[in-house]
């Protein structure tokens, strides 16, 4: 898969160089669906999550420059904070509503571009086809700022380091791309926001390998 999108930033450009190539040569990564991302214009990516290589792993497999919201402790460690620094990555606060972190992610749809959340919150252990409760987070912010909404399975990556593992296994990765989820012209109120989020979940399942 070759990179024609000329938006990529420098910084993004080069960390998503060296993902590719990592991800490719040991996990065979390929990729599906990313027809359904708009090259152009605001939407929110929704994935979800089980390891850390996921977030390079959907980097990889969206043709788009990705602004992933991520943990605040990612970025005290030296080399893998500054990896998410260069893929666009902003802090969020996860132990209170991070109005920061909400407000940044506003911003950067309001400038056309694309937010990567993972409406887990956290890494989940829970076995295939099995995701975590998911937060209200990334429906709320759907709703409020009224973009598309793209759900993406993540499949392979759980198996690379399994739990009791010290070692990384070569295992293929997936990432599916699924279409836009339809908001239906639904406005905020927490009957939508919940709504929305049971979708959100029903169609990253449906997405997984």
């Amino acid at each position: 898969m070759s990179d024609k999108n000329s938006d990529y930033s420098l910084p993004y450009r080069f960390a998503l160089f060296l993902c590719r190539g990592f991800l490719k040569m040991f996990y065979r990564l390929s990729s599906s669906g990313y027809e359904n991302i708009p090259k152009k214009g605001p939407i929110i990516v929704v994935a979800n999550h089980v390891s850390y290589l996921d977030p390079p792993a959907l980097a990889v497999g969206c043709r788009r420059e990705l602004s992933f919201m991520a943990k605040e402790e990612l970025f005290k460690y030296p080399v893998l904070g500054t990896v998410i620094k260069m893929l666009s990555a902003f802090p969020v606060d996860r132990k209170k509503i991070d109005i920061r972190a909400f407000r940044m992610s506003l911003r950067f749809l309001k400038q056309g571009k694309a937010v990567a959340l993972f409406p887990e919150g956290t890494r989940q252990r829970l076995g295939h086809k099995n995701l975590g409760e998911l937060h209200t987070g990334a429906a709320y912010l759907a709703l409020k700022a009224g973009v598309p909404l793209i759900p993406v399975g993540i499949s392979g990556t759980d198996r690379v380091m399994p739990d009791g593992k010290h070692l990384p296994r070569l295992s293929k990765i997936f990432v599916n791309i699924g279409k836009p989820i339809n908001l239906d012209d639904m406005d905020v109120s927490q009957e939508n926001i919940s709504k929305l989020t049971g979708i959100i979940e029903k169609e990253i399942v449906k997405l997984l390998i």
